[in-house]
């Protein structure tokens, strides 16, 4: 075929062709006439190169797939394109939309149901596009074109940058929700034709005349065919009107068949008769309709509606398909009580009348939209929940509603002499019932509500909490350090501050003028304790001569982990200042450091009735001291429990392994000194006391 280069025109009608093969070598082609053929598929690239092609012809060819652009590419400026009398089952948009002028492409005679996008061909707003027409007449088009799926997101587009027509007058169109948006576009053109098309036409501006004159040329002949059934149509009351043909007789909703009024009726007299409403897509199960409910969406109100009358419900449909406006009616079933639901918030119309609705339970009114139309008529409610107070009182319908008044409910009455509820008085009645009479809310009085001694008991409820709340504070506040030590043990596990690693496993407080009690802690109390490794600091014998005692003090109470505390009879008397000194110091470090601990030995068994510190006292109260009186010998060894691992032991393991010395006096003075001045060293011979006994 190369060979004849120079071709200009080139008719192959009846014959066998089955493939178009590569004829970019034909530059000068203008007329390619396939028709008659075998061909079933066109490629995008099959007619590439050919620039100078007007006149294209594969009528007739059984073609299949025609692939998107194939015949408006931007090389291409075919004039006259035929694909009539196929079997195209779709269209590609991009095949119906050229860059460059055309005058007529021919789809008619084929299979085509649906026009397609399947390369998201996007329309160039910035451009117009001038061309003759598109034939489509002659296929099977029922479900209006989806305009959203061809990328235009606003019919209003269509009359902006087209300047030629779609032909498709004999399309037996479904007039459902998907044709509504395009005529209510078009509504007030087609009015306005429709009254003055005996006159001269004065040239429209308006954008809905673009998209009608331009595209659709022949919208005078659009039929409507397979109308959907309208057993779901909202019935008159929730319809934006009730057109006069249904006056006096069932709507269309209760007639559960296709209205035959509206078969081969013209697309556009649905538009002047003002009836755009009829055009609803119906919903089904799938759709989350509830089982027995007739729904579908109607554009021109905006609205999907769900009619569920006599449906046999026992409770709130627990899903309904998604949307905004949601019209919800639910006449004539048998539910008892309102419960919350997530879809509450995008209803606006809800009539839930004669049912058996006794309870609104919580969440309900709370959800709903302040300004929705609700109908609770012919119900058996006998308690409202306060929260109807935010609804508009003249769009909620309750009826008669017979309530048990009681002091729960006074918000009633101050609810019911509101201004704006008055003014739609005649919508509910409300009626109080006080024992076995009836009076209306509106009469019936406070003290009617609630009677004297209800006051009385709450006068007597009201004593007895304050009673109490003085009782426990005066407690909280005489045994304010017993709930201090019962919090530190039970409540607070962690301290929040940190204080320097302990040297010494216990410091002793105790009347060092009591000589007996004296020699007892130099001779067998520290000495059991130091045998087995515990350092122990005793202020009488371990302070420094010559040092500020204050100082010293406070620097070794802030050293050691535990304070043992020897309480005798004379503990509090006789100018025992350092004792108050040495307890005001342990307390802070005890009350601010959880790590510290405080250990009470009841040296001469003092009770709770002697005058000591209240906080000594709330260690006693409490049972936390340890009672001398233990005459089996187990006070060294339960004193031992309480201080846990001596801290030489948990520093350097088995106590098999170390080894004690002792020092002479200077020698000690030395190690207090380098001790008392923060030095952490952690050379053994810093941890031994004199006159330790060691292991081997």
């Amino acid at each position: 075929m190369c060979n004849f280069s120079n071709l200009v025109r080139l008719d192959l009608r009846y014959n066998e062709l089955s493939e178009i093969g590569n004829i970019s070598c034909l530059l000068f082609l203008d007329t390619l006439n396939l028709s008659y053929n075998r061909i079933y598929n066109i490629r995008n690239d099959t007619f590439n190169g050919l620039s100078y092609l007007r006149v294209l012809n594969v009528a007739h060819n059984g073609l299949k797939t025609l692939e998107p652009a194939a015949i408006t590419g931007t090389d291409l400026q075919i004039f006259h394109a035929d694909f009539s009398h196929n079997n195209l089952k779709t269209v590609e948009f991009s095949n119906m939309v050229s860059e460059t002028d055309f005058c007529s492409i021919d789809f008619t005679s084929n299979k085509i149901k649906e026009i397609v996008n399947t390369n998201n061909f996007k329309i160039d707003l910035n451009k117009i596009y001038h061309g003759g027409s598109v034939e489509l007449i002659g296929n099977r088009f029922s479900k209006f074109i989806d305009f959203e799926k061809l990328g235009i997101s606003e019919i209003s587009i269509l009359g902006k940058v087209f300047e030629y027509g779609f032909i498709m007058s004999d399309a037996k169109w479904d007039c459902d929700c998907h044709i509504e948006p395009f005529l209510e576009l078009a509504e007030d053109v087609i009015k306005k034709i429709w009254r003055d098309y005996l006159c001269h036409i004065e040239p429209f501006l308006e954008l809905a005349e673009d998209v009608i004159k331009k595209i659709w040329r022949d919208y005078f002949n659009m039929l409507c065919w397979n109308p959907p059934e309208y057993r779901g149509r909202n019935p008159p009351e929730y319809r934006g009107r009730n057109p006069p043909e249904y006056r006096g007789r069932n709507p269309p909703e209760y007639r559960g068949r296709n209205p035959p009024e509206y078969r081969g009726k013209v697309i556009t007299d649905i538009v002047k008769e003002d009836h755009l409403d009829v055009l609803i897509c119906n919903l089904t199960n799938k759709d989350k309709c509830p089982k027995n409910c007739y729904c579908f969406y109607q554009p021109k109100e905006k609205r999907t509606v769900f009619n569920c009358t006599n449906a046999g419900l026992t409770q709130l449909p627990v899903y309904i398909p998604e949307g905004k406006n949601l019209i919800l009616i639910l006449k004539n079933n048998s539910i008892e009580n309102l419960e919350n639901r997530t879809y509450l918030g995008r209803i606006s119309v809800l009539d839930i009348s004669n049912n058996k609705i006794q309870t609104i339970k919580p969440g309900f009114v709370a959800n709903l939209p302040k300004d929705i139309s609700l109908s609770l008529t012919g119900n058996k409610l006998t308690t409202l929940p306060r929260e109807i107070q935010t609804l508009n009182p003249c769009r909620a319908r309750f009826g008669k509603v017979m309530i048990d008044c009681n002091c729960k409910n006074i918000w009633i009455k101050d609810w019911i002499n509101n201004r704006k509820l008055k003014q739609c008085r005649n919508i509910s009645m409300y009626f109080c019932r006080l024992n076995s009479e009836i009076i209306s809310a509106e009469e019936v009085s406070i003290d009617d509500m609630c009677e004297k001694q209800i006051s009385y008991t709450l006068l007597v409820v009201l004593s007895v909490l304050s009673t109490f709340a003085v009782v426990v504070s005066s407690l909280l506040v005489i045994f304010r350090y017993e709930c201090i030590l019962l919090k530190r043990k039970y409540f607070v596990r962690k301290s929040g501050n940190d204080l320097c690693t302990p040297i010494y496993d216990a410091f002793i407080s105790f009347n060092e003028e009591n000589d007996k009690l004296r020699q007892w802690i130099l001779n067998i109390l520290t000495h059991n304790l130091e045998v087995d490794g515990y350092r122990i600091f005793v202020p009488c014998r371990d302070l420094i001569p010559g040092t500020i005692k204050e100082e010293q003090l406070l620097e070794n109470i802030k050293k050691s982990k535990t304070y043992l505390m020897l309480l005798c009879d004379e503990y509090k008397m006789g100018g025992l200042q350092w004792i108050d000194m040495e307890w005001k110091y342990i307390w802070h470090y005890f009350r601010n450091y959880l790590d510290r601990n405080i250990l009470v030995i009841n040296y001469d068994y003092v009770n709770t009735y002697v005058n000591i510190d209240p906080r000594l006292r709330a260690f006693l109260r409490l049972g936390y001291d340890i009672d001398f009186s233990n005459r089996k010998h187990k006070l060294i060894k339960k004193l031992k429990k309480r201080l846990g691992l001596p801290l030489i032991s948990s520093a350097f393991g088995n106590r098999s392994n170390r080894s004690f010395i002792n020092f002479t006096y200077l020698e000690f003075v030395q190690r207090r000194l380098v001790l008392n001045h923060g030095n952490n060293t952690t050379n053994m011979e810093h941890f031994v006391l004199p006159g330790a006994v060691g292991d081997d």
